[in-house]
């Protein structure tokens, strides 16, 4: 005896529930939902769409899940405009901003939904586990308050990656599931391009020495020098929190050793001027880093200026005396006896 289709109430329930598996990626038990539908009867559509994620499933595992492959193929199919694939700009360094491409801005209510968004676009694939972010942003909580806030915090952040501001001008579409749960990970979805600066910072900053180890100084500066254009102030400015703290003190670090490199390689490729601006950006930084006075003192005496050698090497040392009560360090010294002689 075959199955009756569904009444238009265990209908919507169905509907309500599929979207959720589909969701969440769990192709089987979706999979098993379908057939509950009955003989004709498939999902209604509106939030009820297969996934951006789904074609690839289907195609790397052919022949698992046929009725998932039976009900994708009859959906409507999807204007061009929506098929392709959204885009976010996130800058991170300086004051937050998301920006889903071309131009909308993403809003957020809850700062930590922000926090969360933030940690997972420069994490490790850009995913995290329930734990960690229970351990990250509810750390001195108990549980009630935990299983009070964290999902509708998750809700939240996924509405405003959507791009649904609730205003009446037409506005771009984020993926349709932003933050997908999948096997006890939340992830960033594979269905979008992420622009992250804090990450881009990174991954120059490593493209520049890897061209430096192979003597290509030119192509280093130029990636480092864009590497300096992406960092528009401290990571999450104006945000705090122990995650917070250490991840800017990271990618400061990070900052400052490129525009070191940075110095060093247009020193060497005889681009003086361009070298002393690079130098001169770590030293607003950190007014105390030896190395980059001594480089500085360098390029002066290499130009002929050995006043503003010992005027550079007098400013450091009044500032490691005013700040740390220490004279500057034997080896930066002998660097500048060397030059004036």
């Amino acid at each position: 005896m075959s199955a009756s289709a569904p009444t238009p109430a265990a209908r919507l329930l169905l509907d309500r529930l599929l979207a959720r598996l589909l969701a969440d990626g769990d192709w089987q038990r979706a999979e098993a939902l379908l057939g509950l539908y009955g003989p004709g009867s498939s999902p209604a559509g509106g939030n009820t769409v297969p996934p951006d994620d789904l074609a690839t499933v289907l195609q790397q595992r052919p022949g698992v899940y046929p009725r998932l492959a039976a009900w994708a193929g009859r959906a409507p199919a999807v204007k061009d405009e929506a098929s392709s694939v959204p885009g976010f700009r996130v800058r991170l360094l300086g004051p937050p901003e998301v920006v889903l491409e071309p131009d909308h801005e993403v809003h957020w209510s809850l700062r930590r939904a922000l926090l969360i968004f933030a940690y997972l676009a420069v994490a490790p694939e850009r995913s995290a586990t329930r734990e960690e972010l229970v351990s990250t942003f509810w750390e001195d909580a108990g549980e009630p308050e935990i299983r009070k806030n964290f999902h509708p915090t998750l809700s939240h952040l996924r509405s405003s990656l959507r791009g649904k501001s609730g205003r009446a001008r037409a506005q771009p579409k984020g993926p349709a599931q932003p933050v997908p749960f999948r096997r006890g990970v939340y992830r960033l979805s594979e269905a979008a391009v992420w622009k992250v600066d804090a990450v881009r910072v990174g991954e120059l900053a490593e493209e520049g020495r890897r061209a430096r180890r192979q003597d290509r100084l030119t192509d280093a500066a130029e990636v480092w020098k864009q590497a300096w254009s992406l960092y528009r102030g401290p990571f999450l400015e104006g945000f705090y929190g122990s995650w917070v703290e250490e991840t800017r003190g990271r990618l400061h670090r990070t900052y400052l050793a490129l525009l070191a490199d940075l110095g060093g390689a247009l020193a060497q490729l005889g681009r003086a001027e361009e070298a002393l601006d690079a130098y001169r950006a770590v030293l607003v930084e950190d007014p105390l880093e030896e190395p980059v006075h001594a480089a500085i003192m360098r390029l002066y005496a290499a130009g002929g200026r050995r006043d503003l050698v010992r005027l550079q090497y007098d400013r450091l040392t009044a500032l490691l005396r005013r700040e740390l009560g220490v004279e500057p360090l034997p080896q930066t010294t002998s660097e500048f006896q060397r030059l004036m002689a």
